[in-house]
């Protein structure tokens, strides 16, 4: 995806309006909507819509070189900005392409007013935008032939992956599914976990999937985060891979609908996953990693532009709180290595006991775990307390700050860790952020 369009460039960005009427290829009336072509179907009418988004302004304007997802378009025609165009201009643009494209005209215009019914939000849904565009509702139309009686967006992970599962060919599957229990070189391949790694061969946006099957992998990727981070995960990823799918590989263990199988997702600084709760007493579906670069391998010690850089600076805070004594004890001069996220036990853990410290202490370590599960679905959120407690809760774990890779010699400390008897949480922001998750009810889970 482009990171942004040339407030310079009018010409690119009429020819970028002129190449819609070939791509969609739309019948010219709302009945032909209906009876859209196959090309039309989920996968490809995703694409089409964020490529509809520039018939709005047809003007390069200065915002315009800040759009970093296509999505954002509703920001920068937004009326706070002064720069809608009015609904009969937007219909005459329409118009001007010859026809193709007027079927299209409501749905954008309905769009176009949402946004100024609300413009006083900061952010614009992803999903409500694709929803209120014509190419939602093709897509709608479309449902029934990927078994779904409803939209994609409002069904569960889990359902999505046993969709995608049905859809697959044998050829297919024998690529990227796998039996529960499957093992290769790398060990028990569905528990893997590392901080640049492919599952398997095929990425997403190759030709390997359909649209439809694309359009189902990106749904269960939005359906595992939380909507409000949406956009930072897309923006970790631009910076990262060169945009969601261009890296990502994924891979299903077991059979989905069953109560044993799992998807995973991998690729430069991802491993995720969905499971129903088929690993039982283990968050997540098993470890799970997450990172960005946002300006290069070596990042500056504030650290600008990283998305996860804001859970670092909230455990921080509580490093503030700390008295002299405190600070001794959470305060450890060797970081570990990356990778060891391993349960413990009830062996001694480095740093200050959580148990040590004062109740406005306790309460900020609670926003500091609320903070790191932000990201993340409420199933996965719920998983992760009900593990927690199982172990004692925040009490039974301890607070390490590592002193000797710190950036910038600023004592905000870029690594440090949060760890229980069978929970890890292990932040590393030196030189850019690796974050290592591995969380059971019990250690024997390991």
């Amino acid at each position: 995806m482009a990171r942004g369009y040339s407030r310079t460039n009018s010409r690119s960005w009429m020819q970028k309006r002129e190449s819609l009427v070939p791509a969609v290829g739309l019948a010219r009336s709302t009945a032909g909507l209906q009876a859209a072509p196959r090309q039309f179907r989920l996968g490809s009418v995703a694409r089409e819509s964020r490529r509809i988004a520039g018939i709005v302004s047809l003007e390069p304007l200065p915002e315009f070189d800040r759009i970093r997802e296509p999505w954002e378009w509703l920001k920068v025609v937004s009326p706070i900005r002064g720069s809608v165009r009015s609904p009969p201009d937007i219909w005459a643009d329409f118009s001007s392409l010859g026809g193709d494209l007027l079927p299209l005209a409501p749905f954008c215009l309905e769009s176009l007013q949402m946004s100024r019914s609300e413009s006083s939000r900061s952010d614009i849904d992803r999903r409500h935008f694709l929803r209120a565009t014509a190419v939602g509702a093709a897509a709608a139309a479309a449902v029934p032939s990927l078994g779904l009686a409803n939209d994609p967006a409002n069904e569960a992970p889990e359902t999505l992956v046993k969709v995608l599962f049905d859809s697959l060919s044998d050829q297919q599957k024998g690529e990227v599914c796998f039996a529960w229990d499957h093992t290769d070189d790398r060990g028990l391949l569905r528990t893997r976990v590392s901080n640049n790694w492919h599952i398997t061969k095929p990425t997403i946006n190759s030709e390997f999937f359909n649209d439809d099957q694309r359009h189902l992998i990106r749904h269960i990727y939005e359906g595992i985060i939380q909507p409000e981070w949406h956009a930072k995960i897309d923006a970790q990823l631009q910076d990262d891979a060169g945009s969601f799918g261009n890296d990502q590989n994924i891979a299903i263990f077991g059979t989905p609908g069953t109560n044993e199988f799992e998807f995973v997702m991998t690729g430069r600084h991802m491993t995720m996953r969905c499971d129903g709760d088929s690993a039982e007493h283990v968050a997540f579906g098993g470890p799970i990693f997450y990172g960005h670069a946002a300006q290069g391998f070596n990042e500056e010690p504030d650290h600008p532009g990283n998305v996860f850089w804001e859970q670092a600076l909230m455990a921080n805070e509580v490093y503030k709180m700390l008295d002299g004594r405190q600070r001794a004890l959470a305060e450890v001069g060797t970081t570990p290595a990356e990778a060891a996220v391993a349960f413990r036990g009830s062996a001694e853990k480095p740093g200050i006991p959580v148990s040590e410290m004062s109740g406005d202490q306790k309460e900020h370590m609670g926003k500091v775990l609320a903070k790191l599960l932000e990201p993340y679905r409420m199933a996965d959120r719920n998983e992760v307390q009900h593990c927690l407690e199982a172990q004692g809760g925040l009490d039974a774990c301890s607070l390490a700050f590592y002193t000797d890779r710190d950036l910038g010699n600023d004592q905000v400390w870029d690594n440090w860790r949060l760890e229980g008897p069978s929970f890890v949480w292990y932040f590393r922001g030196n030189p850019h952020v690796h974050v290592w998750v591995n969380i059971a009810s019990n250690a024997t889970s390991n």
